[in-house]
């Protein structure tokens, strides 16, 4: 078979990455030493980073994050009053299996957005949906969807999400707890 009759149907059926990977391999000479199952196994290789890459980038997105977060940039230390190992639990996402909820709270400036993002944002590269609220905001959207009849819409639309990030400062009444955890369909 041809080349670019191949070609033409990785790009119809959208192996782009795998298109890449054989594009490359047919400009370099290095990839002739290869076995066919090495070089097939690099191409899907590829073509599966490629779409993780695309799904992890399609979470991140969708999840609105305020900050660009990351585990890594972490601070953990004793000082700002964090437990390493809790935080770590969090990041490993074990809770979000148990359908367990967290409410990071604190004073402002702790930290809370920061954690909150950068555990959203392990989350998210761990394979779970997440969506990203300030409590207050999230609250005022649920008392508004009340008033407009799309209660029911804004809970389905909060339901398909796996994890809900709400960082907040001030004060939190049980009322506004038993609301939020009750965001649920699981």
């Amino acid at each position: 078979m041809l080349q670019q009759p191949i070609m033409d149907k990785m790009a119809a059926m959208k192996l782009s990455g795998m298109l890449e990977g054989l594009r490359e391999q047919m400009e370099n000479s290095q990839y002739k030493k290869l076995s066919f199952e090495e070089r097939i196994g690099l191409l899907l290789d590829r073509e599966w980073n490629l779409r993780q890459t695309r799904k992890l980038r399609r979470r991140v997105r969708v999840a609105r994050f305020r900050e660009p977060a990351v585990m890594e940039d972490l601070n953990i230390s004793k000082n700002r009053g964090l437990d390493r190992s809790q935080v770590l639990y969090l990041a490993e996402g074990a809770w979000i299996q148990e359908k367990l909820n967290t409410i990071i709270t604190g004073p402002t400036g702790a930290g809370k957005t920061y954690l909150a993002c950068a555990l959203g944002n392990a989350a998210c590269r761990n394979g779970f949906t997440v969506r990203y609220f300030q409590l207050t905001r999230l609250f005022e959207k649920l008392k508004m969807s009340h008033a407009d009849g799309s209660y029911p819409k804004v809970l389905d639309q909060l339901a398909k999400t796996q994890r809900r990030f709400a960082p907040t400062s001030g004060h939190i009444t049980p009322e506004s707890v038993a609301r939020l955890i009750g965001i649920r369909s699981w």
